[in-house]
């Protein structure tokens, strides 16, 4: 009797020891995967802050490019007597800005890339003396919901513009914006679609990206062009909505002006 209690004890024991080692390996696990969890949030904070610096500094680039081009073109109208030493800085600021574009080229293909996947991405310039045209068939306006900003401006685009365009969200909403609908009945505007849609159902390789959101062009990164209009849904008054189309429309009015169809 007492072997047998004892053979019982000894049993539990060596089940508790077994069940306390699995315990311990499960908790080492655990930690194992929480660490490399975390160490691909910073790999991914490190990619999106490189690319922030990135487009930021590109940003910068062509400000200061134009600027210098902008100053060296009104200093060549004021002086009446030319010399060697304005000419070459004229040059050095002309590759300034030449470089500016072609960051901007670059950054806008990574984008394309990034919500189309592998594919082949065509970009056409007309570049001459005081201007950049883009060659573009088709202008994406993109927000996070797609419900009142991008829709709006596509449908403004398309007021000034025989391009076509379209609109998209990081984040779509269920539904477009009840207010975006009446302002656009008010405007006569013709919305592309009476739904929201997503940006990898949208985006193609030849597009032109406008991002008019803030939250967007975070997640977006390096987008083509960046608009930062405030979103209409939070506040939800037809005053609001018609202080977004002003904004848009005087946005919309002057990149037209820039791009050509292909």
């Amino acid at each position: 009797m007492s072997a047998a209690l004892g053979e019982s004890v000894r049993s539990r024991r060596v089940i508790a020891t077994e069940a306390l080692k699995r315990a311990e390996l499960a908790e080492r696990t655990r930690e194992d995967e929480a660490r490399a969890r975390v160490s691909e949030e910073r790999l991914r904070i490190a990619r999106d802050v490189q690319g922030t610096v990135a487009h930021a500094i590109s940003i910068i680039n062509v400000r200061s490019g134009v600027t210098a081009h902008i100053l060296d073109t009104s200093s060549a109208c004021s002086t009446t007597t030319p010399t060697a030493a304005p000419r070459a800085q004229g040059s050095a600021r002309s590759a300034r800005v030449g470089s500016a574009v072609y960051r901007i080229l670059q950054e806008s293909i990574t984008n394309v890339i990034r919500h189309v996947g592998p594919t082949r991405v065509t970009v056409e310039l007309e570049y001459g003396a005081g201007a950049v045209r883009i060659i573009a068939s088709r202008v994406v306006f993109v927000c996070t919901r797609n419900a009142a900003r991008s829709p709006m401006a596509a449908a403004v685009w398309s007021e000034h513009s025989a391009i076509p365009a379209s609109s998209a969200g990081t984040h779509p909403g269920s539904r477009l914006n009840p207010r975006l609908v009446a302002l656009a009945d008010r405007h006569s505007l013709r919305l592309e679609r009476d739904h929201t849609a997503h940006v990898h159902d949208v985006i193609r390789p030849d597009d032109l990206v406008v991002v008019v959101c803030d939250n967007a062009y975070e997640e977006m990164g390096d987008a083509s062009v960046h608009w930062s209009v405030p979103d209409p849904g939070p506040v939800d008054t037809d005053e609001i909505f018609e202080d977004v189309l002003a904004q848009l429309a005087h946005r919309v009015s002057r990149l037209v002006t820039m791009v050509s169809a292909s």
